[in-house]
């Protein structure tokens, strides 16, 4: 994860950051800002947490008093509700990368703050977009997994040559959709951060 998370940050100060930084001016600004993004992470892992506990009490509380069919019907919802704060929080917080990067915010708090700023008022159209994205992704890897896959398991046969392949397939097909996902967020947040004239952020304008 921690690769993933320099991965992440140089690719955005690449495209992000005027000046043209070079690969490893990049890395450096990402190692410099690792510890915000994994400090934001954990503190979102502990809220999620916190609200699934609340949850699992008040279902607890709620089986005491409705007895086995309301505790089973008190799990569903908690599960659903357990999903939909999880979703929403994710999207309020999906610019994180940028913020840290373009806004050079180091305070965990801040950089979260400030996420959730940019993308309220935004978040149902941000929610589909990145619900479209995460589409195109599955169908677009479909394709080329069965388009390359298919093949090389006729060729090779099922065994550890097909496996390996298809492992370095499947890894470049999400090295390539890691970058466009930064790329997208970073072009979200330039626009979100760009104040119209009455005062508020513009989304794909």
């Amino acid at each position: 994860m921690l690769v993933q998370f320099v991965g992440y940050l140089a690719v955005a100060v690449i495209l992000g950051v005027g000046g043209r930084p070079s690969v490893g001016e990049a890395i450096s600004v990402a190692l410099r800002a690792v510890p915000t993004l994994i400090g934001a992470t954990l503190l979102y892992i502990v809220g999620i947490t916190l609200v699934s506990f609340v949850l699992g009490l008040l279902v607890a509380l709620g089986s005491l008093v409705a007895g086995t069919a309301g505790a089973s019907l008190g799990g569903v919802v908690m599960l659903i509700g357990l999903f939909g704060v999880s979703i929403w929080s994710a999207v309020r917080l999906s610019l994180l990368v940028p913020v840290i990067v373009r806004e050079g915010l180091s305070n965990p708090v801040a950089a979260m703050r400030r996420s959730w700023e940019l993308t309220g008022g935004h978040t149902p159209r941000l929610l589909g977009f990145y619900a479209l994205l995460m589409l195109g992704y599955l169908a677009i890897s479909f394709m080329v997994s069965l388009l390359l896959i298919t093949p090389l398991s006729l060729v090779f046969g099922a065994g550890a040559v097909t496996n390996f392949l298809a492992g370095v397939v499947a890894g470049l097909i999400g090295a390539v959709s890691n970058v466009l996902l930064v790329a997208v967020l970073v072009r979200v947040h330039a626009q979100l951060s760009r104040a119209t004239p009455d005062g508020q952020a513009s989304l794909f304008d």
